[in-house]
């Protein structure tokens, strides 16, 4: 069985992507996983200080114990923003004639999708 990997981010080019899977998915009888990477907090927030850093002259420091229980916050709806996404197209779309795969991934996008 065939498989074919979609990721997906919730823009046009994404769903058009998800919409050519579907037809050769049933072509072949394959599988169809969707995919969406949420950048995880831990580079959000580096890349966040650097440009602090870089804006200032690096005498700005955060309380990091708010910070990090508000991206933990953060990367915790991003994700069930994600899981809520793929659900639509999964509910949206017509699957039938392959089987649908659905997950959630949290790293950088062009790691995760490899």
């Amino acid at each position: 069985m065939k498989r074919i990997l979609v990721p997906v981010d919730g823009s046009n080019a994404s769903v058009s992507a998800v919409k050519k899977a579907i037809e050769i998915g049933k072509n072949y009888n394959s599988v169809i996983k969707l995919i969406s990477v949420v950048k995880s907090t831990e580079k959000r927030r580096k890349e966040r200080n650097e440009n602090l850093w870089n804006a200032v002259d690096g005498s700005i420091i955060a309380d990091i114990a708010e910070s990090a229980e508000l991206e933990k916050k953060l990367e915790s709806k991003y994700t069930e923003n994600a899981e809520m996404l793929l659900s639509q197209i999964a509910a949206k779309l017509n699957f039938t004639g392959t089987r649908l795969e659905r997950e959630v991934l949290i790293g950088e996008p062009y790691e995760k999708i490899i």
